[in-house]
């Protein structure tokens, strides 16, 4: 195998593990996002609760008022990073698929390699073989005898000729 194929697949193997690396990353930053965003949600309920529970007084429910669009705009935003966190993993997904596939591509272009240097090496030594053998002489091929009760046949006929004698 040649070195630019070695080297090569050591750079393949370097950018499928950077690939699977970012991924890793891609995954958690998604995972914290959904995090934020479920904790968002929690509050909000918990809020909302706390606002419709019985005997509430009339500033908790206006509290509760001028607290809501910042509890939704909190909602949004980690709806929206969580969202993005979702495309920059399924990018990330598909970087480590093409990471995957360049570097089965290298390893087949390898094994071809391989493959032929393995034939060019055994097509060598029976070459060598075939050098240093003695030369065999086949022998000549002999005719079959044809059977007494063979009757002739006329060329382009498909029955025995009748005036022609065996």
């Amino acid at each position: 195998m040649s070195k630019s194929l070695n080297a090569l697949a050591r750079l393949r193997a370097l950018a499928l593990d950077e690939a699977r690396r970012i991924l890793a990353e891609r995954i958690d930053t998604e995972a914290a996002a959904f995090a934020a965003l479920r904790d968002a949600e929690a509050t909000m309920a918990r809020e909302r609760q706390a606002a419709q529970a019985l005997g509430t007084g009339d500033a908790l429910v206006a509290a509760f008022a001028a607290w809501l669009p910042r509890g939704r705009a909190a909602i949004a935003r980690s709806a929206t990073a969580h969202d993005a966190a979702l495309a920059a993993t399924a990018r990330a997904r598909a970087a480590l698929g093409a990471a995957r596939s360049a570097a089965e591509a290298v390893d087949l272009v390898i094994a071809q390699h391989d493959t032929a240097a393995t034939r060019a090496v055994g097509r060598r030594a029976q070459a060598a073989l075939d050098e240093h053998a003695p030369a065999r002489k086949t022998p000549a091929r002999r005719r079959r005898p044809r059977p007494a009760t063979a009757r002739w046949r006329c060329p382009g006929v498909p029955w025995p000729c009748p005036g022609r004698a065996p």
